[in-house]
């Protein structure tokens, strides 16, 4: 991480698009790849809701542990996206289709859930993107409903952002989510900008981007900065929450390029959700 971040305090936009060292890829049993986090020990988690299950690996690839299958019931996942850690070793992955959150220890096994829609309320809530902050608030999105909630540390739920709209009046329509220090910074599938809110919901600042930015396709690096994944150029790009551009890195591998999805990083390394190879790839971080 600390290498990330020296990186991004010396980039500038005027710097051409630089290629990320490939090194491996891994996840080959993967059906559609679509969240994935650090865990707390050697390893990383990756949802797959073509399977209905989390998978967990080490960091050089290897299978370690699932959990999940198709169902409503306590032990089962319906769509799982999302995927975060929060302080510690808990993880925390939106069952979309269940309308819930999902919390495993570090060796996926179950510890509770935690449904985000009232049997009362007449527009279910579908937790896709989640990111975690420092303090353990948790923010998750719903890409269909285009609103995002809150989630205390005493796992209490409050509405943080219902059906956001820019100057032009176009909802904000949440793709990807990530927490850097007070800044909650949201990705725009409709139009590709970022919006920057503040803890408590409020509109900080926005800034339009070309890209096109995937499900999950937003990470913090530390408390100043965030990286954006883009799906039609193949590339990440650094941004500071002011807006400021950085560096941008195309993702080139052995066997063609890489069309990202979800990202994060970690002990010198980018993991990345190929959506193209349904699987995940390994860049060095420069």
């Amino acid at each position: 991480m600390k290498s990330l971040i020296a990186v991004l305090a010396l980039a500038t936009a005027a710097f051409a698009a630089h290629p990320l060292p490939f090194l491996f890829a891994f996840g080959q049993n993967l059906s559609l790849p679509a969240g994935l986090v650090l865990c707390a020990d050697s390893g990383i988690a990756v949802t797959d809701p073509g399977k209905n299950c989390v998978f967990k690996y080490s960091f050089s690839g290897a299978l370690i542990a699932e959990t999940g299958g198709a169902s409503s019931g306590a032990l089962g996942l319906n769509t799982p996206s999302g995927i975060t850690r929060r302080r510690g070793f808990d993880l925390f992955v939106s069952d979309e289709r269940n309308s819930r959150l999902v919390q495993y220890d570090n060796n996926l096994c179950l510890l509770s859930s935690l449904r985000l829609s009232s049997k009362k309320s007449q527009t279910p809530f579908y937790p896709a993107a989640i990111a975690a902050g420092n303090d353990g608030t948790l923010f998750v999105c719903d890409r269909l409903n285009n609103a995002i909630m809150r989630v205390e540390k005493d796992n209490s739920v409050t509405p943080f952002l219902k059906t956001y709209r820019d100057l032009n009046g176009a909802p904000l329509v949440p793709c990807a989510i990530a927490v850097a220090g007070n800044a909650i910074c949201v990705a725009d599938a409709a139009a590709g900008a970022i919006f920057v809110f503040d803890r408590f919901g409020t509109l900080v600042r926005s800034f339009t981007t070309d890209h096109s930015i995937p499900a999950g396709g937003l990470a913090a690096c530390g408390d100043t900065a965030i990286v954006a994944a883009d799906a039609r150029q193949r590339s990440l790009t650094t941004y500071s929450i002011q807006g400021a551009k950085g560096a941008e890195y195309s993702l080139e591998n052995a066997s063609g390029n890489c069309v990202p999805g979800a990202i994060c990083c970690g002990f010198g390394r980018w993991y990345i959700v190929d959506t193209q190879g349904k699987r995940i790839c390994v860049f060095s971080i420069p």
